[in-house]
């Protein structure tokens, strides 16, 4: 969860009480007839990439719940081409 405009300005930081991350991947996934995971630990990668490799009739989505502070490689900055594209940390000052 993260703050959001439409929080009250009296908000600090998000609580129990705030709504859910918006889409939910997993029902938009199986919406259009594919299969939908989420990975919200390291030790889950391995099962959900063998089920989505395994899973030939539909298509999968596998949502990876990370922590804000990651770094993700490869990323495109959002606005920039493909060929700007960062392959590992410490690359174009990231």
């Amino acid at each position: 969860m993260r703050y959001r405009k439409s929080c009250p300005s009296s908000c600090n930081a998000p609580t129990e009480c705030c709504p859910e991350y918006t889409p939910d991947f997993l029902k938009l996934a199986e919406s259009y007839g594919a299969n939908g995971i989420r990975v919200t630990k390291e030790n889950e990668i391995a099962a959900a990439l063998e089920t989505g490799k395994n899973t030939l009739k539909v298509p999968t989505v596998i949502e990876f719940i990370i922590e804000p502070e990651e770094n993700v490689m490869p990323i495109v900055p959002p606005g920039n081409a493909l060929d700007d594209m960062i392959l590992e940390s410490g690359d174009k000052g990231i």
